[in-house]
């Protein structure tokens, strides 16, 4: 079994561009979207291995099996003022970031900022990006130092209480970030801007 990379993916641009690409990530009857499967298919050769489906897979996305159990998490939010959308999804990837899918898919679609926070199960990693053109724009891991550590602690259970908190605020911190990239100039129920605006927020 892989280790599993949470990963929240927002998206902002022109609205049109921004449901264009709402819509190029499904396909057929499949309710579901499949951002890389649908948006960056990989050629599939008759009698092709597992082994070849995979190396194709890290090829072109950067990972393999590509993105999972991907969810709508923020429906396309329309700024009347500006003409512009944002979308949120979440999904899951194996071993790593798909840095080569989001470069990619920002050269694809040059019209939109992509801003991605993403965190391993463990945690080995934890941080965000963003892209836009084809290019990332910033890359930035968070500090993973002030972990809860298990020597330090004599009661286990409260050893697991507090990483679980410390995961979730790391998240909590990844996913701000992230959304903060693109957040600026849409509607005020947009939650990183009342995140942002909350006197009671701070970094």
């Amino acid at each position: 079994m892989p280790n599993w990379v949470d990963n929240l993916l927002y998206i902002n641009g022109p609205a049109t561009t921004v449901l264009g690409f709402r819509n190029d990530c499904l396909s057929g009857d499949d309710p579901y979207p499949r951002i890389f499967e649908n948006i960056l298919p990989y050629e599939v050769t008759e009698n092709m291995s597992s082994t070849e489906h995979i190396d194709a897979q890290t090829s072109g996305w950067g990972v393999k099996w590509g993105d999972i159990d991907t969810t709508i998490m923020q429906d396309w939010d329309l700024n009347t003022d500006t003409g512009c959308a944002a979308l949120a999804y979440s999904f899951q990837t194996a071993w790593g970031v798909a840095e080569v899918a989001m470069d990619r898919l920002s050269l694809r679609y040059p019209q939109l900022k992509f801003s991605l926070a993403f965190i391993e199960e463990q945690p080995a990693f934890a941080g965000f990006t963003t892209w836009k053109g084809g290019s990332p724009l910033e890359f930035e891991y968070l500090d993973l130092e002030d972990a809860p550590r298990y020597d330090d602690y004599q009661d286990e259970q409260e050893y697991f209480d507090d990483w679980d908190h410390w995961y979730s605020d790391l998240w909590d911190m990844a996913c701000f970030k992230a959304q903060r990239e693109i957040d600026f100039g849409f509607p005020e129920r947009t939650p990183a801007k009342k995140i942002i605006e909350a006197e009671s927020f701070t970094l």
